[in-house]
């Protein structure tokens, strides 16, 4: 069974806010050949050097390669005026009146951010009066632009319904957490095997589910970790695979992730201190392989250990176990978490 916490981020990403400063968006093989091309009047660089400057915390010369761009015309200008009188970089004033002027100036040029800067703005109310509907056509346009911070916003809204002047949707959601996942957004692509898992807003498919979690587990996601090594366990989307599932519940578990260690107290033997019966057994081993060699060789805390990975469905690729054969095994030896297993299973 998945776990059902559907992990939901909210990424507002953009170029000002993170980005690498490299001033190379439009392919410029240096910094000097970006800084001679902005000289010469280029609009598009001129916004690139802006963008360089704001990044490099050079922040005069941003803002004054910011309004030569948006003299020019560019629409990543006016978007860079915008920023600086949002959050008051630049060296000027805080001031959101203004920073909204700019970002519609940049969305009337269709600039991705400037759009979804101006959704937010008339979505929240931030320099008038909100206006949920219109400020939707705008976070649209936005998304199909490209910006990644829109089709998370409208991802999440249609999910969870709880969006002003956007009711649940789960037909929507799924579209725009294709197009994140479609990039390797490792969020998206879990929360789009989310909707696979229970079939909301897409058929339901189990293969296609495990797809996403693995591309989400792929990039250092956690939770899709911890699905994708649940899938494994339980033959979900995928041939169960015993040593798979432990693999990536490891994974997991190492970033901290309360699931996985929950569900690896089962197997502590491998990763963890655990049980006392685990103090019957000499040393540690390695593998599953190596618990069931020894179960064989008649170690009964290995035999009771083997069982309980039996149970749990943890069994090496391609085999089948019964738990109360081992648990039988292990108490014909007299050991008691075996006999309380037995106990535990005949009521």
């Amino acid at each position: 069974m998945r776990f059902q916490k559907m992990i939901i981020l909210l990424v507002c990403v953009g170029w000002a806010l993170g980005a690498a400063a490299q001033g190379l968006r439009y392919g410029w093989s240096s910094l000097k050949k970006l800084e001679t091309s902005a000289q010469e009047g280029k609009p598009t660089a001129q916004a690139d050097l802006a963008q360089y400057y704001l990044l490099s915390e050079q922040y005069d010369q941003a803002f004054a390669w910011f309004k030569k761009a948006a003299h020019n015309g560019e629409a990543e200008g006016f978007y860079g005026l915008g920023l600086c009188y949002e959050n008051g970089w630049c060296g000027v004033e805080k001031n959101l009146k203004k920073a909204f002027r700019f970002y519609q100036k940049a969305a009337r040029k269709n600039s991705p951010g400037g759009l979804y800067k101006t959704a937010l703005f008339l979505h929240d109310g931030t320099a008038g009066k909100a206006q949920p509907k219109k400020a939707l056509a705008y976070m649209q346009r936005a998304a199909e632009k490209g910006s990644t911070s829109a089709q998370h916003f409208l991802a999440l809204s249609y999910t969870e319904g709880e969006t002003q002047g956007i009711t649940q949707d789960y037909q929507k959601a799924a579209y725009y957490w294709q197009k994140l996942a479609e990039k390797a957004d490792p969020t998206a692509c879990f929360n789009l095997g989310y909707l696979y898992y229970y079939g909301y807003g897409v058929p339901k498919d189990l293969r296609r589910a495990f797809e996403w979690d693995l591309c989400a587990a792929q990039g250092g996601l956690a939770e899709g970790q911890f699905q994708v090594g649940q899938a494994y366990l339980n033959a979900e989307g995928v041939a169960a695979d015993g040593a798979q599932g432990l693999q990536w519940l490891q994974k997991a578990a190492a970033q901290g992730y309360g699931p996985a260690l929950e569900k690896l107290k089962s197997v502590s033997y491998y990763v963890y201190q655990g049980p006392d019966v685990e103090q019957e057994t000499t040393g540690r081993v390695s593998s599953i392989e190596e618990l069931k060699e020894r179960a064989e060789a008649g170690e009964a805390a290995a035999q009771y250990l083997y069982g309980s990975l039996c149970q749990e469905k943890l069994r090496p690729a391609g085999q089948e176990c019964d738990p109360v054969f081992w648990y039988q095994k292990a108490a014909a030896q007299g050991l008691p978490a075996a006999q309380d297993k037995l106990k535990d299973s005949s009521k």
